[in-house]
């Protein structure tokens, strides 16, 4: 039966709408499986201190969840140690987003948030479409990701009793104070680095070349148009001026930083604020930064810092051997092929990058032995190495508190790995 012109068209039609609805379901389920917001769900995630209350949504592997959920309880503790009477203004930011790929981290930025070029590892964003604290676990060591993460909880923190009264290097000194391991604790001072000291004394004496006033008198925009960029000198001054204010001379000025903090939390403009604390005059200001200047030229390196300085630069010795194939067997073998090698990496901390070669004796002793911060050979901290059978192996060490190791955990791609340092208590 030969079918008319009309029912050829009627036919062919009926066959072509399965086939652009499955075609149409098959481009919404590669979009379903492209999509990192659509393959995780909010949730209370396993790990995570239920007082932090943040909600989350992480495809990051277990055990950065468990690094991520211990800074949220440190976080908790600190904003509880805030100065007495120190206001809420709000509830802060109480999402949390965590990735285990750049890629997804990225789009999800400029898809969901608007925040298209944030490429830092760990970004605070407030914005029309929403807000979060986004976190990327490819590609950044788990100490790092660490320090930022609570860097950025600091920043929230301020959201909730300051929102952004506080002036900007008093906001950033604070973040960098977290990122250092400090709290608001009477003894929670935050590590003093090489990195950091460096920056401040390029020629390795004296104090900053930048003035108090220039701080202090910074407004928000000029800040944020570069001058207290993550890394700068005005950036690391400003941690430096509030470990000052926090603890220098048995904390002198720590009631006095205190009532400021308590004052703009409660609406007092930050310039009042500083003035009725801590004075505004020619005379005032010179008087504290000649008692800043002084403290600051009298700091050196933490013993702790310079542990951490030598892990981490072990840490990326035997990532970069293991990226040329080459995995370490035994404590010698090691030391001798980063020697071969003149191993070379930088080290990081506030944002202040140190470089350092394998052949800076003053700074990274062979594998056992040990410069300690006043530059004594023999009496610092031990490190051994121990050979893994289904890992790069470990690093121990002794003779220094705390006690830390360096241990590793799969990579998110076969054959990579990824290292931390913890305490070994």
């Amino acid at each position: 039966m030969e079918r008319s012109v009309a029912d050829s068209v009627i036919w062919s039609v009926l066959l072509v709408i399965p086939l652009l609805a499955a075609g149409s379901a098959g481009q919404r389920g590669q979009d379903l499986k492209a999509s990192w917001w659509d393959r995780t769900a909010e949730s209370g995630k396993s790990g995570f201190p239920v007082s932090s209350g943040f909600t989350i949504r992480s495809d990051a592997p277990s055990e950065v969840v468990a690094i991520i959920g211990s800074q949220l309880a440190r976080a908790t503790v600190m904003r509880g140690a805030m100065p007495a009477g120190v206001v809420v203004r709000s509830s802060g930011i109480k999402s949390l987003h965590i990735f285990g790929s750049q890629a997804d981290y990225l789009e999800t930025l400029r898809t969901r948030f608007g925040a298209a070029g944030r490429s830092a590892p760990v970004v605070l964003i407030r914005s029309s479409l929403g807000d979060t604290i986004a976190v990327c676990t490819e590609g950044i060591s788990d100490l790092e990701l660490s320090r930022r993460l609570a860097g950025e909880l600091m920043h929230n923190s301020i959201i909730i009793h300051f929102g952004t009264d506080l002036p900007p290097w008093v906001e950033t000194g604070l973040c960098l104070h977290a990122e250092g391991g400090g709290g608001f604790g009477a003894s929670e001072r935050a590590l003093v680095t090489s990195a950091a000291l460096g920056a401040l004394r390029p020629t390795g004496e004296g104090a900053p070349g930048i003035a108090l006033s220039s701080l202090v008198h910074c407004d928000r925009k000029r800040w944020s148009a570069g001058v207290g960029m993550r890394g700068s000198v005005s950036a690391i001054a400003a941690w430096s001026l509030v470990e000052f204010l926090m603890f220098a001379d048995g904390g002198r000025y720590r009631a006095l930083f205190d009532r400021f903090l308590l004052e703009v939390s409660r609406g007092v403009a930050g310039s009042v604020a500083w003035s009725e604390s801590f004075g505004d005059d020619e005379q005032s200001i010179s008087d504290m930064e000649v008692a800043w200047k002084k403290w600051l030229s009298g700091l050196t390196p933490d013993p702790q810092s310079v542990t951490l300085d030598r892990m981490e630069f072990l840490a990326r010795g035997i990532d970069d051997l293991l990226r040329r194939g080459v995995q370490p067997t035994s404590f010698d073998g090691l030391w001798q092929r980063l020697v071969d090698d003149d191993t070379f990496c930088v080290v990081e901390c506030y944002g202040a990058k140190r470089p350092v070669r394998v052949s800076d004796g003053e700074n990274h002793a062979p594998l056992g032995e040990s410069e300690p911060a006043r530059g004594q050979r023999g009496t610092g901290p031990k490190f051994e190495f121990l050979a893994g059978r289904d890992s790069p192996g470990r690093i121990l060490t002794s003779g220094c508190s705390p006690e830390l190791q360096l241990l590793w955990r799969k990579g998110a791609e076969p054959g990579t790995w990824a290292w931390r340092i913890e305490r070994r208590d």
